[in-house]
């Protein structure tokens, strides 16, 4: 479906083929992550959208989800935090502990892509800024659990499922219900 209204967060899908010096540099996955995300803030765009290299995305579906107002209607706003939910930790959940653990390791998969929006995205920078986001060394390696800690911990945003039961994932998804996988 082709969307007749291409605004300007949606039309700055992927960052500048360029990579700056300073980002290139940094010193480890963390900081090239965060520089990256601070460019897409400067650029003004409304939405973030994180994905792996290897993952393989259609842009103007994506576009089409964004100006359905699938994922917020106010980017600059809303705190949307949006993608497909994954918990780190024991798959075994019988006890109470586990159980803990796994539901305060929730994140949002950069393999599959996540959507942040302007309004998140601006308070996870300051949050970062701030010093109250530093992260383990493991964390550092994986900014995506980085990312989703300080998202999660600081900023008390919680992440939204991007399924087949939300309203607008025909716009997006190319696969199955993913409740249904294991």
């Amino acid at each position: 479906r082709k969307s007749n209204n291409i605004n300007k967060e949606a039309a700055l899908a992927v960052l500048p083929q360029t990579v700056s010096s300073a980002t290139a540099a940094a010193p480890d996955n963390a900081e090239r992550l965060l520089q990256a995300m601070q460019r897409v803030h400067d650029a003004g765009s409304h939405w973030l959208f994180a994905v792996n290299d290897h993952t393989f995305v259609v842009p103007e579906n994506l576009r089409c989800f964004l100006d359905s107002g699938g994922a917020g209607s106010n980017p600059d706003t809303e705190d949307v935090w949006l993608g497909h939910r994954l918990a780190e930790g024991p798959a075994n959940t019988n006890n109470a502990n586990n159980a803990k653990k796994k539901q305060q390791t929730l994140f949002v998969s950069g393999a599959a892509g996540y959507v942040l929006s302007r309004s998140l995205l601006g308070k996870l920078l300051a949050a970062v800024r701030s010093g109250a986001c530093k992260g383990s060394k493991r964390e550092r390696t994986q900014p995506g659990l980085l990312v989703a800690k300080c998202l999660r911990d600081v900023l008390g945003a919680q992440p939204t499922e991007l399924d087949d039961r939300h309203p607008h994932s025909d716009k997006v998804l190319a696969a199955g219900n993913s409740s249904s996988s294991s």
